[in-house]
């Protein structure tokens, strides 16, 4: 057979599961090629992909190595003896073969599982959607490589609407529901097609909302295609720039833990992990809970400058305010004075300034700053200043408030 110049995912991945039989064999390439009656370049080239082979070497070959495998090789002769020519056809030499290789790998695989927490699975997104995808990439693509890419996104779809779809299941994050990738029309228009989508029997959409505990697997997105058999699994890393393919059996094994917690963690928090329709339901239901919590954000702000810059709070109907006076005022308990709410004012105002009486007068000072020298003259000696003033602060230490001066002693500095 002549040799390819570039074979694809599907033809390597045949070159591959053969060297992988027979390196279990224990066979170097030139043991195996003597049985195979060949040269060790003519079987290099088989494993590699770029030759070409029958049936009749792939049972020759499984023969030599002692497989007893019949459903991989069978698996095996299918995949050799497969000419047909898929509609990605169309799309070799305007897009990278990745792209290809991919449309290939999900037309003859038995089910697809894809887990996202950023993005929108390929699967479902709608044409605006992949559009604003693919216009996002750095560098920019032409209007031409564009379409291109669009156009057969929008193909892959056909394994889950032909007459015998593949079995789909999507596990997708609410970020991925809510990030707006295009404008509000097209994520609209998204949410509404993976609704729909989601009522085919042979799609399951999961959603695994923001407070969802005892969730640490937000780096692990991933798709996974099942094969024939187990062996010819493939994990696949989805991207603009295009696709990454997985097959090595360790990696796998990793692949199938990890989707078996993932699984474990489903049917455990099965209450918290709920479908499209559910999570589209509670959504309508708190649609407006997001502006509630940023107007309640702002008015907490708003209020917090106005108590820093020592403004009375709106919502205060006390009479019984204090305001930071002068010098010489009636500061008798009888007479209401405005400003400063004894309940409502934040605690580290009141801390940073102090009360100072000094011969029958109040004075208001920062906390750190010295007294005046009267008032030094006052505490040394020991001597309770007298008046209304220091009957009004006896007072006000006395009130029923529960503050944090409750309690303290009446000195002449509060």
């Amino acid at each position: 057979m002549p040799q390819r110049r570039q074979p694809t995912a599907r033809q390597a991945r045949l070159g591959a599961e053969l060297l992988k039989v027979r390196e279990a064999a224990g066979l170097n390439g030139r043991e195996a090629a003597a049985l195979l009656c060949t040269g060790a370049a003519r079987l290099s080239q088989i494993e590699s992909g770029v030759g070409g082979v029958s049936e009749d070497t792939v049972r020759r070959l499984a023969a030599n190595y002692s497989c007893t495998d019949v459903e991989l090789i069978g698996a095996l002769v299918a995949m050799a003896t497969d000419r047909s020519r898929g509609w990605w056809e169309e799309y070799r030499g305007k897009l990278p073969n990745s792209f290809l290789d991919l449309a290939e790998l999900e037309h003859h695989c038995t089910y697809r599982l894809d887990v996202e927490f950023l993005h929108v699975p390929g699967l479902f997104q709608t044409e605006d959607h992949a559009r604003a995808v693919f216009t996002y990439r750095v560098p920019e693509l032409p209007d031409d490589d564009l379409e291109w890419r669009v156009r057969h996104r929008m193909a892959r779809k056909v394994i889950i609407e032909r007459p015998a779809p593949v079995p789909y299941e999507a596990v997708i994050h609410e970020a991925a529901l809510r990030i707006r990738v295009g404008d509000r029309a097209a994520t609209r228009a998204q949410l509404v097609r993976i609704l729909e989508l989601s009522e085919a029997d042979h799609i399951t959409v999961r959603v695994i909302p923001f407070d969802l505990d005892g969730f640490a697997g937000a780096t692990n997105a991933m798709m996974y295609v099942g094969g024939v058999v187990p062996k010819l699994d493939a994990a696949v890393r989805d991207a603009p720039q295009g696709a990454g393919f997985i097959d090595s059996e360790a990696q796998l094994g990793a692949f199938r833990t990890l989707f078996r917690k993932w699984r474990l963690c489903l049917s455990i928090l099965s209450d918290r992990v709920t479908s499209f329709t559910d999570w589209r339901r509670n959504c309508e239901a708190r649609r407006d809970r997001p502006r509630q919590l940023a107007e309640v954000v702002l008015l907490r702000q708003r209020r917090r400058q106005q108590l820093c810059r020592g403004s009375e709070p709106r919502h205060s109907n006390r009479d019984t305010r204090l305001e930071s006076p002068g010098s010489g005022p009636d500061l008798s308990p009888d007479r209401p004075v405005h400003g400063l709410h004894r309940q409502s004012q934040s605690r580290h105002r009141l801390r940073r300034r102090r009360l100072v009486v000094v011969d029958g007068h109040a004075h208001w000072r920062r906390r750190g700053s010295r007294p005046p020298q009267s008032a030094r003259k006052s505490h040394a000696s020991s001597v309770r200043p007298t008046g209304p003033a220091a009957e009004w602060n006896a007072a006000w230490c006395r009130g029923p408030q529960n503050g944090w001066w409750h309690g303290r002693s009446q000195r002449s500095t509060v």
